[in-house]
């Protein structure tokens, strides 16, 4: 194999010229590719790439350089002939910029930069998160959890938290041997390659695992709730940016001692589970006559097939607030085609007013998705009560009222981005005080948690009876 021997980089006006020499077996090469990459305190990342020249015994690279306010740090990191043979690099090639125009400097002022840019890499990146509610002296965890359909191609990091790519991944080869059994009892001759069944899911689902090296809270349950919320957080933003959705498949929690070693405290599925009906046979609603006209009528109608796509994934959201979110703005999607512009009354017939006694109407987003539940609570001879989580408290007005409850969370999550987010305006906050106590006021044992899940299971049933009506041509 040809190996380097030397290279320079010097800065001429508003370009840099790289110098490479290399010993006699690459003398008659017609070209070398050049690969260079950029150290800095967040990573190291591409830097630039071209093909040398031959000039005089050495080979030179010529392109842009753009103007920068830091000085930068630059490494050869690979070299290859035409034909893609590599050349041996046999030491580290670093290159520190200059203040100005000329050569860049090697050696140990590079070396002692490339130092410096690691440290402050660590000082960045390897932090002890803490939990919320976490108090002085608490105890270290560490969490391990896995996700699927990632594909990332480095080791990636934000402070507190390293994603690692698997590219090795086993997961999902059980399927294979699942469905080998089920083909086999069903008397198909042929099956399923294991190997190759296993390269695909490597392909089609590829696996990264999300490491939080250390978070203070103040028990286990509490520092893995935190470092879930923190990776679904990460993960929404890593849907954005590799264009489709990763998922959190399930983790490990660990305590950390002074030494800095891991004991095990448990695992978690992730995933709320099967919460849906555990009822089968006659009386269930699992009957097949029942199936077969709704499917019929969903193939008929686009309409409700977006409905039904948009409730399942309304559903199967774990976060309470964006369950709510997803469930007001799917009703608001069908009130918009099923009800007529009008003023809303309440379950005895008065108009309902706002506070400065203007009538609301079901133009407004709350008094439309109220008149939609009321047209679905008549056409399917259920009492409006049936659509609220305090009906012995709020008499006429308590569908008026849970209604509102359900559109206060929907505009905290469009417009703060959650209900955990205060409001910065203190009328806001006062509002949201209040929102609150209604929302205590559906609570079995006095918490927010309790009562905001009593509204989400209130709003996710209007849902239901909505699109069964719908399915049943019913509104």
């Amino acid at each position: 194999m040809a190996s380097l021997m030397n290279c320079a980089l010097r800065t001429e006006g508003t370009k840099l010229k790289l110098s490479i020499r290399t010993d006699g077996d690459a003398s008659e090469l017609a070209s070398l590719q050049v690969n260079l990459a950029q150290h800095d305190e967040i990573a190291t990342a591409f830097f630039a790439s071209g093909s040398c020249q031959r000039v005089a015994g050495s080979w030179e690279l010529s392109f842009p350089l753009e103007a920068s306010e830091h000085r930068r740090l630059v490494q050869l990191v690979k070299v290859t002939d035409a034909e893609g043979h590599g050349i041996d690099i046999p030491h580290l090639q670093l290159f520190f910029e200059p203040s100005g125009e000329g050569e860049w400097e090697a050696g140990d002022k590079a070396n002692a930069e490339l130092k410096r840019v690691e440290m402050e890499r660590e000082r960045r990146f390897s932090v002890t998160l803490r939990a919320e509610g976490a108090g002085a002296g608490n105890s270290i965890f560490s969490t391990v959890m896995l996700v699927d359909n990632l594909l990332l191609r480095v080791v990636r990091r934000v402070p507190g938290v390293v994603i690692i790519p698997l590219t090795d991944s086993t997961l999902g080869s059980d399927t294979s041997q699942v469905l080998n059994s089920v083909l086999q009892q069903l008397g198909y001759e042929q099956l399923i390659d294991p190997e190759r069944w296993l390269e695909q899911m490597r392909h089609r689902r590829p696996a990264a695992i999300f490491h939080v090296p250390r978070v203070e809270a103040e028990g286990a349950d509490a520092a893995y709730k935190y470092c879930r919320q923190r990776v679904h957080e990460l993960l929404d933003l890593l849907a954005l940016k590799r264009g489709d959705a990763p998922r959190l498949i399930g983790g490990v929690i660990a305590s950390v001692d002074e030494e800095g070693r891991s004991h095990f405290q448990g695992a978690s599925i992730e995933g709320s589970g099967y919460a849906g009906n555990i009822l089968s046979g006659f009386g269930s609603g699992d009957d097949a006559h029942s199936l077969l006209a709704q499917w019929e009528s969903l193939r008929g109608d686009a309409r409700l097939r977006l409905w039904l796509s948009l409730y399942a994934d309304a559903i199967g959201d774990e976060r309470w607030d964006y369950r709510l979110f997803r469930c007001f703005n799917l009703l608001e999607g069908i009130a918009s085609e099923k009800v007529e512009r009008k003023g809303v009354v309440d379950s005895e017939g008065n108009a309902i007013l706002k506070p400065y006694g203007k009538p609301y109407t079901t133009k407004e987003t709350r008094g439309k998705v109220y008149e939609l539940i009321r047209v679905v609570a008549k056409a399917t001879d259920q009492a409006e009560s049936n659509f609220t989580s305090t009906p012995d408290l709020g008499g006429a007005s308590a569908l008026w009222d849970e209604v509102g409850i359900w559109a206060s969370v929907r505009n905290a999550v469009a417009h703060l981005g959650g209900w955990d987010v205060i409001p910065k305006e203190q009328t806001l906050r006062e509002r949201r005080e209040e929102q609150e106590q209604q929302i205590l006021r559906r609570s079995h044992d006095g918490t927010l948690d309790a009562g905001a899940w009593a509204a989400v299971r209130t709003i996710r049933s209007a849902a239901e009876s909505t699109l069964f009506a719908a399915l049943q041509q019913r509104i």
